[in-house]
């Protein structure tokens, strides 16, 4: 397939879906592995070629690229304020997918620029995300916030930011708008899992192991590979039930996320 035809999957979110560099291993985020449902041979990796953005990672295989517009930081308020989605925006061609996760710094107070009450949440997603995506002829996909390592006195994890959570799934019912609850599918996961075993989705890292993390890291709400990796499935599974989706680019092994694997941290 030419690269000019090849449809686009752009990913808008904040650190827990971001690219990050060798120098910060073992810290990713699960729109760095995304593609590894997407291909089982090479792939490219370069710097989306029309954004302005440092940040900005595209990954190519040879039926479908995924840019990766997340940074750290950003809710939906302070994401669009310094226009990184127009920035998103010029780059988009139709027919294009557009994955839109946010909630973990909207609901942060102490930081003005990126709180936004619920309801706001839910009408600037609306207003700012959904309808221009549509407008480019783009098809938009909400994905509720990924959960964090907390657990009740039950050892359940229950989804994080709930209030946003709940938010995307009502736009998504009112306006039509496929959703992913990650969110949900997340807390399940950590829930079979269990809180210590969890250790190893998240930025558990013991000091002196990583250099770019001499001191080692106790991180609740960051993933690291292994959690990316499993994280990138759930949502990769979730997008084979979206209506239209382009099916055939994803790979044959592809996981729905009731068979989520917990094998993987035995």
């Amino acid at each position: 397939m030419e690269t000019a035809k090849k449809k686009t999957i752009f990913l808008v979110s904040d650190s827990t879906v971001q690219s990050y560099p060798r120098s910060m291993a073992p810290q990713c985020g699960w729109g760095q592995l995304l593609v590894k449902y997407m291909t089982t041979g090479a792939y490219r990796v370069y710097h989306s070629e029309n954004s302005s953005f440092a940040n900005a990672v595209t990954y190519e295989t040879d039926t479908v690229k995924i840019d990766n517009r997340a940074m750290a930081g950003r809710g939906a308020r302070n994401y669009l304020a310094e226009g990184r989605f127009d920035d998103c925006l010029a780059a988009m061609r139709e027919d294009d997918w557009l994955l839109i996760q946010f909630g973990h710094n909207d609901a942060y107070k102490a930081k003005p620029e990126r709180f936004c009450e619920p309801e706001e949440f839910g009408k600037i997603l609306w207003e700012s995300y959904i309808t221009p995506a549509r407008e480019h002829g783009v098809h938009p996909v909400l994905v509720t916030p990924i959960a964090m390592r907390e657990f009740d006195e039950d050892m359940i994890c229950r989804p994080s930011f709930n209030e946003y959570r709940l938010a995307m799934l009502k736009l998504g019912k009112e306006r039509n708008i496929p959703v992913i609850d990650l969110g949900l599918l997340t807390a399940d996961f950590n829930t079979k899992l269990g809180p210590e075993k969890c250790k190893h989705i998240y930025m558990w890292v013991p000091e002196g192991m990583f250099e770019g993390w001499p001191d080692g890291d106790q991180d609740n709400a960051h993933l690291q590979y292994s959690g990316a990796y499993l994280y990138a499935g759930l949502a990769a599974g979730a997008l084979k039930g979206i209506p239209g989706f382009p099916k055939e680019v994803l790979t044959d092994d592809v996981k729905t996320a009731t068979r989520a694997d917990t094998a993987f941290f035995r």
